[in-house]
């Protein structure tokens, strides 16, 4: 049987498999028709068919091809800028968040802040009651309590003060190009130009790329780690080699469990060629892989011993000890409350992480059946649309040289890293992409080999446009459907209020009365290192508690102005300046 014949059968087989196991996830996007991104694509191959009957479009295409090989890393670069660009515009154009909105965007914005001083940690604040707040330690230092390596990618956020979606979006745009160039040299540009309009598409990649969050930052140093082991295999430089080490020590500060995952496949692309180079370049290799990793990995030590006294023991894990206790290593459900007595990390605990523990801990809970949920919740991140899937399917049939399996290794190695961890949001996969997208990108390449050669290119054109005319069809049909950001609508409506607050201020809020509010927090001071920083200081209202706070500030700022919001019923009242409140018997 020939090569043609067997990946025409191999790929008619996956795509059939992938069929039958994608039919319980399509009923999700029930309430959007599949006659749109179906249409598109009918409506893509039609015009690209048209245009490739004509010889000089065929020479034209040719000629730019031929161009386009002879300059792939400049065209990389062009590709991360488009993809910034259409990004940012789709963004803006669809009013998606372009603000802070998720915990783990304001404390990655303080450790930013902290950063660009050239700071850990701050010690311990006198009111630390007053900030407590989700992922930001109060003791035994003032600290995040994320691994550093996303915030320190973000300082220059800080530095120019950018608009803190600035940054991310140039790390996605970063992240686009590599990992076209990368598709390019598995396959070919045309295939990984494929590949790339499916990411950009995909809506749960477009909300990312403007969150102050870990997820792109990984995803970018990952990819460059990749692509610094297809460099290091074709040259074998010790310079290639410490690229690798740079790109995964920064990985490994950034989300270490997914850092691990490139770290391994990363190594196992470069064992075969490491072990036959000659003792002396082997060792030049090691060495400048190990010093380039290690100044990251000092960082950490150093946070760690501060914050917990081991470097084995980590600020996050630290964290959740304190305040998720559900989540540290060992732990028995239920056993144990968070430490934090302020009423929305409790109910947080209660009605968000516990229902992850409880569910991942079920006895009736299966991996099929937790993944079959999972499915559900990463949707926006597998593709503009799942009827696409059985498509990425046919990939699997190019799975036929070794770098193209380790990229696609970093799906399997999701799968068993996060198959222990209760807790699972849309964007964990987001490091993981690549070796979809690559199933997306093999599709064309998979159709152009499994027909006879005078059909090869017609073949490749005809699933590629289909699959680009599918991925905007489903992007702008989706887009038609958004339902708006109600957090975001909050979180507006809560800054409007704000807008009568003038500096120097303090603002008491009250804690949010309804469970589903808790998951959008007032109280971070993220605009500065230090609460007492703040041009409008930003606190809890604890009650008969106040007074410590009104003499302690009376001591600073006699001036600054208290205003209490009324997180329920959203009414701002002036309380008065600090320096009376301290000096009055009857204090609010």
């Amino acid at each position: 049987m020939g090569r043609s014949r067997s990946a025409y059968l191999l790929g008619v087989g996956a795509l059939l498999i992938a069929a039958s196991l994608m039919l319980p996830s399509i009923r999700f996007e029930a309430q959007l028709p599949p006659s749109g991104p179906l249409i598109a694509a009918a409506i893509a191959v039609i015009l690209s068919t048209a245009i490739m009957q004509s010889r000089t479009s065929r020479n034209a295409i040719d000629r730019f091809a031929q161009r386009v090989l002879a300059h792939r890393p400049l065209v990389a670069c062009a590709v991360g800028l488009i993809s910034l660009i259409g990004l940012a515009a789709l963004n803006r154009f669809m009013d998606r968040p372009l603000t802070l909105l998720w915990h783990d965007e304001f404390q990655f914005h303080l450790q930013s802040q902290l950063l660009a001083r050239f700071r850990l940690w701050m010690p311990p604040h006198p009111l630390e009651a007053f900030f407590d707040t989700f992922y930001v330690l109060m003791q035994p230092v003032y600290a995040p309590q994320s691994f550093p390596g996303a915030a320190l990618l973000f300082v220059p956020t800080i530095w120019l003060s950018l608009p803190t979606w600035v940054m991310p979006l140039a790390v996605t745009g970063v992240a686009c190009g590599l990992l076209w160039w990368v598709l390019s040299e598995l396959i070919d540009p045309w295939c990984a130009t494929v590949g790339l309009v499916v990411l950009l598409c995909s809506f749960g990649m477009q909300r990312l790329s403007t969150m102050y969050m870990a997820q792109v930052p990984m995803l970018m140093l990952g990819l460059a780690a990749f692509a610094a082991m297809l460099v290091w295999k074709k040259n074998r430089s010790w310079k290639s080699a410490a690229l690798v080490g740079l790109f995964l020590g920064w990985a490994a500060i950034t989300r270490p469990l997914d850092a691990v995952c490139y770290g391994a496949i990363v190594g196992i692309g470069m064992l075969p060629t490491f072990m036959r180079l000659p003792g002396r370049k082997m060792a030049l290799t090691a060495g400048g892989v190990i010093a380039a990793a290690l100044p990251f990995l000092a960082l950490q030590a150093v946070f760690d011993l501060r914050v917990t006294g081991s470097v084995t023991k980590t600020p996050f894990s630290y964290y959740n000890e304190r305040d998720q206790p559900a989540l540290s290593f060992g732990a028995v459900a239920g056993a144990a409350r968070p430490l934090s007595d302020i009423p929305q990390k409790q109910a947080f605990y209660d009605f968000f992480t516990m229902a992850f523990v409880k569910l991942h801990n079920h006895p009736k809970m299966t991996p099929t059946i937790l993944w079959q949920n999972r499915l559900n919740v990463m949707q926006s991140m597998l593709g503009p649309t799942v009827l696409m899937l059985p498509i990425a399917a046919m990939g699997l049939a190019g799975l036929v040289t070794r770098n193209r399996l380790l990229l696609f290794a970093l799906l399997p190695a999701f799968l068993l890293a996060y198959h222990w961890y209760p807790i699972f949001l849309f964007h964990y996969i987001a490091y993981a992409m690549p070796g979809l997208i690559l199933l997306y990108a093999l599709a064309p390449h998979v159709a152009s080999v499994s027909v006879k050669r005078k059909w090869s290119r017609t073949a490749s054109q005809v699933v590629g446009w289909a699959i680009i005319g599918m991925s905007i069809g489903a992007m702008i049909q989706r887009s038609v459907w958004e339902i708006p950001d109600e957090m975001l609508a909050q979180k507006r409506a809560f800054d409007a209020v704000l807008q009568r607050v003038r500096a120097p201020a303090i603002v008491l809020f009250t804690p949010p009365a309804r469970a589903e509010d808790i998951h959008l927090e007032l109280v971070y001071n993220d605009d500065v290192a230090w609460p007492d920083d703040a041009p409008i200081i930003r606190a809890h209202d604890r009650g008969n508690q106040n007074h410590v706070l009104f003499d302690y500030y009376a001591r600073q700022a006699p001036q600054r102005e208290v205003w209490r919001l009324d997180r329920t019923s959203m009414q701002l009242s002036l309380l008065g300046r600090v320096g009376q409140l301290a000096s009055e018997p009857n204090r609010p």
